[in-house]
């Protein structure tokens, strides 16, 4: 693969746990010292993966590549989707498994696997996002679930218009939630629902571009859709969003891969493939304008296949998950705020598509 990368700025990262309208970090146990990486696996393979890196109870380094499998004596599930911390709880959307996984973020240990679905239904659980007492979940039936976090059972449900819904964040009161249809392929959705969390109904639904996917909170005036397009002749872009008035902020001219919020602005990669389908990733960050900087990560010759992105919140680090070929066990590079290398961390489950940060006492049984 060839990596093309394009500057850079100093990064912090504002984790968002169980408000997602609060810039306050909320994780268990010292985020400088424990990384959890959800690891996808391959696809009807039901080998999804939750690892560890960090320390030991007895303060040792230590690299588990699925450390629920360790703890639990049983797998995660097929494909896990998604993943957030919420307390003192981590949330696992298994997207093929129809479930939710609630796991102690200290120990490692499953407080509960909530089943979505009735009998044979697929239920396909993609994103989630915290607020206030629940964990919001979108899902391939086009319902969003309420999880209180309190009694771990489902509250609530909305169904939306839309079909395939992927992406959800919230933002003082409502839910976003992108319809992507990609289960319709090739007629793609191209909506964004806005759900009032309080009576769990959909409100109004806003023509963003064609295949949305991530959708991410700003600020409480601003987020941001990633529009994947065809992959064919309608290219992908970046929409800014001002939910004050729902009208169209800004659009970025970038078919980006993945991306981040980080203080008021963005960063992340862009994928292209030559005449040969080798693959171009492009790394890019924006100011507070949303207009594209260069991003520049030294010493990253070892990184193959960027699959997923994070920053540390604790001291602005960032995290790159590395995919290598899909099939094969993945990596963590990670890389200090103004670029320069700082390690690579082998040895985690396939496809490694959510960072998070809790440190784990995994002498714990």
């Amino acid at each position: 693969m060839k990596i093309k990368y394009l500057a850079l700025a100093a990064v912090l990262f504002s984790f968002a746990a169980c408000n997602e309208n609060e810039d306050k970090p909320v994780n268990t146990g010292d985020a400088d010292e424990g990384v959890l990486v959800m690891c996808e696996g391959v696809f009807g393979m039901n080998n999804g993966s939750l690892s560890y890196i960090g320390k030991d109870a007895a303060g040792a380094s230590a690299v588990v590549s699925d450390v629920f499998s360790l703890v639990n004596n049983r797998g995660l599930g097929d494909t896990p989707n998604d993943a957030i911390v919420c307390g003192e709880n981590v949330y696992v959307a298994v997207s093929s498994a129809n479930t939710i996984e609630v796991i102690d973020a200290k120990t490692g240990k499953s407080v509960k696997q909530i089943q979505l679905a009735e009998g044979d239904e697929q239920v396909q659980p993609r994103h989630l996002v915290a607020d206030g007492d629940y964990v919001y979940v979108s899902a391939y039936n086009s319902v969003i679930y309420a999880i209180d976090t309190k009694t771990l059972e489902v509250a609530k449900t909305c169904k939306v218009s839309g079909a395939s819904p992927e992406g959800i964040c919230a933002i003082n009161g409502k839910l976003y939630v992108a319809n992507s249809g990609g289960m319709n392929y090739p007629n793609y959705d191209s909506t964004l629902s806005i759900i009032n969390t309080k009576t769990m109904t959909e409100e109004k639904v806003l023509t963003v571009g064609l295949n949305p996917c991530k959708v991410e909170r700003i600020n409480n005036s601003l987020l941001c859709v990633q529009v994947i397009g065809n992959y064919v002749d309608i290219a992908g872009k970046l929409v800014i969003i001002n939910v004050d008035d729902m009208s169209v902020s800004k659009t970025i001219e970038i078919s980006a891969s993945n991306f981040i919020v980080n203080n008021g602005s963005l960063i992340g990669y862009a994928t292209t493939y030559d005449a040969n389908w080798t693959p171009c990733v492009e790394f890019f960050t924006t100011n507070e304008s949303f207009e594209i900087q260069p991003f520049v990560l030294q010493d990253s010759s070892k990184l193959v296949t960027p699959y997923s992105l994070s920053i540390n919140p604790a001291n602005g680090n960032i995290y790159v998950g590395d995919a290598v070929d899909y099939t094969t066990t993945g990596a963590l590079m990670s890389f200090k705020a103004d670029g320069s290398y700082v390690s690579r961390t082998e040895g985690l489950g396939i496809n490694p598509s959510k960072i998070l940060f809790a440190r784990m006492d995994i002498e714990k049984r």
